[in-house]
């Protein structure tokens, strides 16, 4: 018998000492009202338009100082170097955002260059996706840095150890699946662990793209 077993076998003893607690006895105080208080003035009603902006122009006038940004401007400590053209599946040249077909399950490689004058050991190192659907295996000089699975929020992954200095290989591998309540695609349903629903981005085809939720693939947001 395993441990987890023993532990089922184990009679349980009821406790005894179980008792209900019973509320702190309330006593009841009266205070009685002094005279002279401080009067509390209401501010007059306004009938008017014209009042009414005179008024708003004297309360900003006197909250004015109170309201300056006197914080010393700070200077940006990223520096971001945007990925637009890939290859796709080692042929097609395309611009970033790219989305569309199939809607079932496909996989899809999309492929850039970029160049690193220079590798600091004092600065972090990061590629950044800001939307991939939906499986997205991510892979710098070949070296697999991460992968995310999702729709709508943007990740990123430590790429450090895995630049060189002068060009650089970026490889995302894509990949998509069925829905989990199933989806049709060339007019054959399909069921998959693809988690989706309603509001899609669509893509330039009558038959599957033009509708409102078509769940499709690509990056389709900034690198």
């Amino acid at each position: 018998m395993d441990a987890l077993a023993e532990i089922a076998q184990i009679k349980v003893i009821p406790r005894k000492e179980i008792y209900e607690p019973q509320p702190a006895k309330f006593t009841e105080k009266k205070v009685a009202l002094k005279k002279g208080g401080k009067k509390v003035v209401y501010a007059e009603k306004i009938n008017d338009k014209t009042a009414l902006y005179e008024l708003l122009k004297t309360e900003k006038e006197k909250y004015a100082p109170f309201m300056q940004d006197l914080a010393p401007q700070i200077e940006p400590m990223k520096e971001k170097m945007y990925l637009t053209d890939f290859v796709l599946d080692g042929k097609e040249k395309i611009k970033i955002p790219h989305y569309g077909g199939p809607a079932g399950y496909a996989r899809k490689t999309y492929e850039t260059e970029f160049v690193m004058d220079e590798i600091r050991p004092d600065k972090a190192y990061n590629v950044c996706f800001k939307g991939v659907d939906y499986i997205a295996t991510v892979y710098v000089n070949g070296y697999c840095v991460g992968k995310h699975e999702g729709f709508f929020a943007p990740f990123s992954f430590d790429i450090a150890y895995a630049l060189k200095k002068g060009v650089n290989v970026l490889k995302v591998e894509v990949e998509n699946d069925y829905c989990f309540q199933g989806n049709m695609e060339n007019n054959k349903t399909g069921h998959g662990d693809k988690l989706y629903a309603a509001t899609g981005l669509g893509w330039d085809d009558p038959e599957l793209g033009w509708h409102h939720c078509p769940p499709g693939m690509g990056i389709y947001d900034k690198v």
